[in-house]
């Protein structure tokens, strides 16, 4: 981990070698080193290269790695890949993963199934899926589980 944490100092404050710090880290088999690498070249617009590191990412137990995958596939228009990744992120326990897949869902205008991930990212603690589920609620006429969706969003500072 020691890789990593120096990619974190270096990134705040500016100065140079992030990137060097997060190769040894992924290079050393760390799963948030490899993450930190896909986030840093896809910041870059080097997509192909961040998918890359994302999966390694996730193939060594970090979540985070479906979602930066999520973020590849989604801009290049696989949305059916899209949801399979935040369907990992999901399996693993993600509230994140939950989150983005209701969002993902809905984009798809799969409505019934985006609540059910809005709904499963809320019960996991999710103050953006609270928000966004008592909205849709509201929109859906059920005011008292929008009353309460929105009460949990407000109590977890959204």
């Amino acid at each position: 981990m020691g890789a990593t944490h120096v990619g974190f100092w270096l990134k705040q404050e500016g100065g140079s070698g992030v990137e060097a710090a997060f190769r040894r880290a992924d290079a050393r088999g760390d799963g948030f080193g490899a993450y930190n690498l896909g986030a840093v070249l896809l910041e870059r617009g080097e997509a192909a290269e961040a998918e890359v590191a994302f999966r390694r990412a996730e193939g060594r137990g970090h979540v985070g790695g479906a979602v930066g995958v999520w973020r590849v596939l989604w801009d290049r228009g696989d949305l059916r890949g899209a949801e399979q990744s935040y369907r990992r992120a999901v399996d693993a326990g993600d509230a994140r993963g939950a989150f983005g897949l209701g969002a993902l869902l809905a984009e798809m205008e799969d409505h019934d199934r985006a609540d059910q991930a809005f709904a499963l990212a809320d019960r996991l603690g999710d103050a953006d899926a609270s928000l966004w589920l008592g909205r849709r609620l509201k929109w859906r006429r059920d005011m008292l589980g929008a009353e309460a969706a929105l009460s949990r969003a407000y109590s977890r500072g959204t």
